[in-house]
């Protein structure tokens, strides 16, 4: 997988400030990006830099096919890529 649209990592940082990052998994037949909510009211919702390493760990949710998922990543700083996945959860607890 890789952060296709972020140049340099005041982009990615910006882009966890929106709270909102996309991710490309090249393993798939042209690619597939995909958008993942990285902040709200769940702690399980998160980006940590890692500047020692030169990585970020990404956790996110989304709906792949109306199904709700957990993103799952860790990506270099210096290449902006690395490995993910993505787990099926039972679906998001609801905004009170």
């Amino acid at each position: 997988m890789e952060l296709i649209r972020y140049k340099d990592v005041e982009k990615l940082k910006k882009a966890v400030e929106n709270g909102y990052v996309l991710v490309k998994f090249t393993g798939t037949q042209g690619g597939t990006e995909l958008g993942a909510n990285v902040k709200n009211s769940d702690p399980a919702c998160q980006v940590t830099f890692n500047e020692q390493a030169r990585t970020a760990t990404i956790q996110g949710r989304l709906k792949l096919d109306f199904t709700p998922v957990h993103l799952f990543a860790t990506v270099s700083l210096d290449s902006f890529q690395g490995t993910g996945y993505l787990q099926v959860v039972e679906d998001w607890p609801k905004a009170k």
